[in-house]
């Protein structure tokens, strides 16, 4: 049953990475009620042989305590909606979390089955991607900036996800029960996933996978083997970078498709030169060399000391030529507080020390909401409204780019501490595992390693909001947090089974209005050319099957503004803002409609819009029309 479980998540990882990384709805839920529904089976069904206590009962309860308190926030929260889909994805990290528990422990080969979930997922995954980089046309879709994006459509997300899947892929590659051929193989995999990381040029994807390798070695139960896995995968990639950086140093759309070309045709040869090295080592030199546990002690702690002094005398080279570590720490400060992005365009790689970016103001307005609501948060879905109306910048994301600002701001200090415990309880629990024997050691090793990578990648990056990403990340947690559990049977009783299920059931529940409501909207909008009516419709089915969403309110109301029924379309913005009143966007479309007919009510509405939103240049230039002044604005 554990392998069924790891065949679902597969299933469910790859598909979720194909489709955006399940950032969008019509996707994040189908999957969503597949785990659901698989949670509930198992609860009312399966064996669960364990004594559910200590850190990993800690860990469940915090994570599902953070999807219950953010679901609670639709009481206080200005956007009801951005609530309830919030906390459907933190319910789903939850299940999923109880996923990997159960599938661990299902397992005859218990820390197999959840690795090798995760690393089956990311070979397919880069196994499409290489494939359509040796035959993809659509440059715009593939590459952006000449930075990879496929199939996720975000550089930082699609490295995040080969670095999630390249620990555990590792972390089996290096466990001696595994055939040699299949060794040989992840090994290969691995080569593929870091070329592919390469592609992505994600800046922000270096210092958390420096954090995740310093784990995996730490953690690592023969820290030898790990190292010489890790140089399996890494050494062939040296004569492939030039090829790589190509693509980033001279690829210009048309121009691209060649490079491109070029980048797939590397990767096939450098990966399977990766499996041929790893068979070799594996087949002909591993058997004849025996080191015993003590000499490799000794090579380990030789090679760590001449790692910290390498690492020592390139950090002292690389201050001094940059005026010392005060210098340099001056200039990145100066670099993160300065609006707007850094111009990488003609630099040979974007992986350098620039941290110019907008996050800076994006923090400063999470604190400022921190600091007006300190104990529940703004309530799920708050920030992005608040950014709109307080921001220097002409950016307009969703979340403050950064797991622990989101919490704060929107869930206070309570959604903050409630991370924070499943964090350490999950830690802890992994190393309860990790004193369990070489095999626990894997397990705790590769899950650990990916959880570290996630938790920094994610402290500076809008990772919350992509399942693709977290979900794997949660299973392997909750894999690791299995085999230090007590044997014996579980003491839930069947009432309590039912329990479980009864709550899991309420999950799935809210999961299906709310995803029927984005799929008719949907469809509208493809319909909405060729017949306004069915459109129409469906966007009243949209409307009524999520009561909080303005979104299809917005469309039903444009639809109808276009055809001259100013009535009807002023009837649905009106119901949008009574939905959602912080959103700008009811009360410029309002505005747009009372135009016509009521120019003092436009001229109040389209006021309210530039208050909530005051660098919204369609609101500026209809308030001109209308005979207004706005406030001159100035970006920073």
């Amino acid at each position: 049953m554990g392998a069924s479980i790891a065949a679902i998540a597969v299933a469910l990882f790859v598909w979720w990475a194909w489709k955006d990384g399940a950032y969008f709805g019509v996707v994040f839920f189908p999957g969503a009620m597949l785990v659901f529904a698989t949670l509930i089976l198992l609860a009312i069904g399966a064996p669960l042989n364990l004594r559910l206590d200590g850190p990993a009962r800690v860990a469940l309860l915090a994570i599902s305590g953070l999807a219950v308190w953010t679901l609670l926030s639709v009481l206080w929260t200005d956007s009801h909606n951005g609530a309830l889909q919030d906390a459907e994805r933190a319910l789903l990290y939850a299940a999923i979390f109880g996923l990997g528990l159960w599938a661990c422990r299902l397992s005859d080969r218990r820390h197999l089955a959840p690795l090798g979930a995760v690393a089956v997922a990311g070979a397919l995954v880069g196994v499409v991607i290489t494939v359509t980089l040796a035959g993809g046309t659509n440059v715009s879709e593939i590459f952006q900036d000449a930075t990879l994006r496929f199939p996720i459509g975000y550089r930082n997300a699609e490295a995040a996800f080969l670095l999630v899947c390249l620990w555990p892929t590792l972390a089996l590659a290096a466990e001696g029960e595994l055939r040699w051929e299949l060794r040989a193989l992840l090994v290969g995999s691995a080569t593929m996933l870091l070329e592919l990381v390469v592609l992505a040029q994600s800046r922000g994807s270096l210092p958390a996978a420096v954090v995740a390798m310093a784990v995996f070695f730490v953690l690592s139960g023969h820290r030898l083997r790990a190292a010489v896995y890790l140089a399996l995968a890494a050494v062939p990639i040296l004569p492939a970078m030039p090829t790589l950086l190509d693509v980033f140093q001279h690829g210009q759309d048309p121009q691209l498709v060649p490079l491109m070309r070029d980048a797939a045709r590397v990767i096939v040869l450098t990966s399977l030169g990766s499996v041929v090295l790893a068979a070799v080592c594996l087949r002909g030199l591993g058997p004849r060399v025996n080191l015993g546990r003590r000499r490799e002690l000794l090579i380990s702690r030789v090679l760590a000391v001449l790692a910290i002094g390498v690492v020592a005398v390139g950090s002292t080279v690389f201050f001094v030529k940059r005026g010392g570590p005060i210098n340099f720490v001056d200039q990145r400060v100066s670099e993160f507080t300065a609006l707007g992005y850094p111009d990488l365009s003609k630099h040979a790689t974007r992986f350098g020390t620039n941290v110019g970016s907008n996050r800076h103001d994006f923090w400063r307005v999470a604190w400022d909401e921190f600091g007006d609501h300190p104990i529940a948060g703004g309530g799920a879905g708050s920030w992005q409204f608040a950014y709109l109306e307080h921001r220097k910048s002409g950016e307009s994301p969703k979340d403050p780019h950064s797991g622990e600002f989101l919490f704060l701001s929107e869930l206070g200090i309570v959604g903050l501490l409630l991370i924070a415990t499943f964090a350490v309880a999950v830690t802890l629990a992994g190393l309860r595992t990790r004193r369990m024997g070489p095999s626990g050691a894997m397990l705790a090793t590769g899950a650990l390693a990916s959880g570290a990578y996630m938790l920094v990648h994610a402290s500076y990056d809008w990772f919350w909001h992509y399942p693709a990403l977290i979900a794997p990340v949660m299973f392997l947690l909750g894999a690791c947090a299995a085999p230090a559990l007590a044997e014996g049977v579980w003491r839930f009783g069947q009432w309590s089974r039912w329990a479980v299920a009864a709550a899991v059931g309420l999950a799935l529940l809210l999961a299906v209005p709310l995803f029927l409501s984005q799929r008719y909207a949907n469809r509208a909008y493809d319909e909405y050319s060729s017949d306004p009516g069915a459109a129409l419709s469906d966007l009243d089915r949209a409307a009524d099957l999520n009561p909080y969403d303005p979104q299809p309110l917005y469309a039903k109301g444009v639809i109808e503004g276009r055809e001259k029924r100013d009535v009807p379309a002023a009837a649905s913005f009106r119901e949008a803002i009574d939905r959602e009143w912080v959103n700008y966007a009811g009360h410029y479309f309002l505005a747009t409609v009372l135009e016509r007919s009521d120019p003092a009510g436009a001229r109040s509405e389209v006021s309210e819009a530039m208050r909530l939103n005051p660098f919204d240049l369609k609101s500026r230039a209809l308030a001109r029309r209308l005979g207004l002044k706005p406030k001159k604005i100035q970006v920073g």
